[in-house]
């Protein structure tokens, strides 16, 4: 089917009038910044808010709302998925659906995270990996990995040894190779490290070593995290989760606007330099 999830119609939403990005905490969300930019230089006549939503409650919310589409962040990945009627091929990959589009009575889910950090990553050589936390974005940062370089060498930190088992069970499922990394890890190892953590996280004593390769810090607020400023003093280069945002957010508007993952926006690459501008604000 067109919009990447088997046996569902495509969903055309042009017309469509409310979005808006769920999850818990929410205030500090960028998410209807950079949407509402990309609507105005698109000709949307759109709204997308943000609304507070604990895990429990999303079901109930979703029955109750208007509207026509949501954005999911955290806690609500996992449970978007599973209160999905159908799914597409990344969020069946993940487990995790950051995207709801209303289908008459019912949902259909999406993963936009996965393209959104490929697109983060793609200029950037990863032999070697280390990915900081076992959640849903830690599964989308595999899954990203494994698309970048399928040969590289993944290690795991989490806070949990059972939690970070699984993620690299789920990693060696996708044929990389994967380990549960020790703590404290030198970074001077590594190619790449990708931190899924909150930004008020200190996870500096997990790490050790001058940092010279590159951090995706998928947090940004705020910003720069604890993290990022270490990294940026030691000499590393700091990609901000920002640029996870805004791409992630170009794959939900072509989802938004014609049912379709896949298919380019008009003019990306401006869209992109404008939603950026719009987080910065």
């Amino acid at each position: 089917m067109p919009s990447g999830v088997p046996g569902c119609e495509r969903i055309l939403v042009g017309m469509a009038k409310s979005f808006a990005v769920l999850g818990s905490p929410i205030e500090h969300s960028k998410s209807p910044a950079i949407h509402l930019a990309a609507y105005r230089e698109l000709g949307l006549d759109w709204s997308y808010s943000k609304v507070q939503v604990e895990a429990a409650e999303l079901a109930g919310f979703l029955q109750n709302s208007n509207l026509a589409g949501c954005s999911l962040t955290m806690p609500l990945k996992d449970r978007a998925f599973a209160l999905a009627n159908c799914q597409d091929e990344a969020a069946i990959k993940a487990s995790a659906a950051n995207t709801l589009v209303r289908a008459g009575e019912t949902w259909l889910g999406y993963n936009t995270d996965v393209f959104g950090l490929s697109k983060a990553l793609e200029n950037i050589t990863c032999d070697s990996v280390a990915i900081i936390g076992s959640g849903a974005t830690a599964r989308n940062a595999v899954i990203a990995v494994q698309q970048l370089n399928p040969q590289a060498a993944l290690q795991v930190l989490a806070r949990s040894e059972s939690a970070g088992n699984a993620l690299v069970g789920f990693a060696r499922v996708l044929g990389l190779n994967a380990t549960f990394a020790p703590t404290p890890l030198n970074v001077t190892s590594v190619d790449l490290v990708i931190s899924t953590v909150p930004a008020a996280a200190d996870v500096s004593d997990w790490l050790i070593g001058i940092p010279k390769s590159t951090l995706l810090d998928v947090a940004y607020s705020p910003w720069p995290s604890r993290l990022a400023t270490l990294w940026t003093a030691g000499g590393g280069n700091v990609v901000s989760g920002i640029e996870m945002l805004v791409w992630q957010a170009i794959a939900q508007i072509r989802v938004f606007l014609n049912g379709n993952v896949a298919e380019p926006l008009p003019n990306e690459p401006l869209l992109a330099q404008l939603m950026r501008a719009a987080a910065a604000e």
